[in-house]
């Protein structure tokens, strides 16, 4: 499920899910389990527009990565995580920084 972040700086009460601009997730959990999974306890953007993260906690009964669209169109994934209260980081350096377009994926352990 790719899930994304309406404005960078937006404080997570409910999340909307994204276009389908991103490749397809393998795995992907149902919309409906986004509020079980803790996920993001937090979001950072660094001061220069070029790094989005988040912050998943939980049980590690799930995975998740940042995702973040670049101001030259590629999109870009942080390192998948277990859900461990660890940070995943998307980077845009050198692609022209961050567009809005930011948000996460997860999927859940079988």
């Amino acid at each position: 499920m790719l899930v994304g972040l309406a404005g960078a700086s937006a404080v997570l009460l409910g999340a909307a899910v994204l276009p389908a601009a991103a490749a397809p997730s393998p795995e992907p959990a149902s919309a409906k389990g986004v509020a079980a999974l803790d996920c993001p306890a937090d979001v950072w953007l660094d001061p220069q527009g070029n790094t989005f993260g988040v912050k998943c906690s939980g049980n590690g009964n799930y995975k998740f990565r940042a995702t973040a669209v670049c101001r030259n169109g590629q999109t870009v994934y942080g390192d998948t995580k277990w859900a461990t209260n660890v940070w995943s980081y998307a980077y845009c350096a050198g692609k022209g920084g961050l567009t809005s377009d930011v948000g996460y994926e997860y999927w859940r352990a079988r």
